[in-house]
């Protein structure tokens, strides 16, 4: 038997923090890594690397933030409709969504290359 989870009804604190729970883990741990990443640079090399290690650190920071932002972003729009039973709105809303990342990729291999 399946349990389902319903956000309509009884407390929505837990069952939000239950559900955000794991973007927000991997969030910290992409924190902790250009925080190891800080520590260790610093034990073993000079002021330049240490700022070339903090400013990629915070880069990736950002584009990791902008892509769980669109991630949750189509979430909610999906959402909407399917709660409007309109299934085929959220068929496409899902295609937008995977042709929007396939493109952002391409273009990242695109500027790798140069």
């Amino acid at each position: 038997m399946e349990k389902r989870i319903d956000f309509t009804k009884g407390k929505i604190v837990t069952l939000l923090l239950r559900f955000a729970g794991p973007v927000l883990l991997a969030l910290f741990l992409q924190a902790m890594y250009g925080a190891v990443d800080l520590l260790i640079i610093g034990k073993f090399s000079g002021s330049t690397d240490v700022s070339a290690v903090s400013t990629g650190s915070q880069i990736m920071m950002t584009i990791t933030n902008l892509i769980s932002s669109l991630c949750m972003g189509m979430t909610i729009i999906l959402g909407h409709k399917i709660g409007e039973k309109k299934a085929k709105e959220g068929g496409s809303i899902i295609g937008s969504g995977v042709l929007l990342f396939m493109l952002m990729l391409s273009l990242r291999r695109d500027d790798s290359a140069s």
